[in-house]
């Protein structure tokens, strides 16, 4: 049986068998359509977008509530922080916590700790070192 790719506009393709019969995605049955035409209602929309989360911001948190004071005290400072050491690690997005540390070795988890410092502690540089900038040229 050969497979055949539908020349319908890129957002309507879909691979279909040649003895398949359709003429149009709409002629698909939900249940029977492509992961991504199958998408949930736009009530389901919400709690599915926050039921998924970046693994690294916890421990970016975390990280910068233990490693600064001024974090820990101004949120502003902390969202700032936490925005550039985020920006800095690979995303690793995951629906639940524990997903993640399931299928991580000890190694795996020591590492991403390890990188997480390294990101928090550039990232609070960053950000005062861009401040006492700011500061400098509000001066001027």
């Amino acid at each position: 049986m050969s497979t055949l790719v539908d020349s319908k506009p890129r957002n309507q393709r879909f691979i279909r068998t040649a003895s398949d019969n359709i003429s149009d995605v709409s002629d698909i049955h939900k249940s029977e359509a492509p992961m991504l035409l199958n998408t949930p209602q736009s009530g389901h929309l919400n709690s599915t977008r926050e039921s998924i989360h970046n693994y690294y911001e916890a421990m970016v948190f975390e990280q910068l509530v233990r490693s600064s004071d001024r974090a820990a005290a101004d949120p502003e400072f902390m969202a700032d922080a936490a925005c550039v050491a985020l920006n800095r690690l690979p995303p690793r997005y995951v629906r639940h916590d524990v997903d993640m540390t399931f299928f991580l070795s000890p190694t795996e988890m020591e590492e991403m700790l390890i990188k997480v410092a390294h990101a928090v502690n550039d990232a609070v540089s960053y950000v005062e070192e861009r401040e006492k900038l700011r500061e400098q040229e509000e001066g001027e």
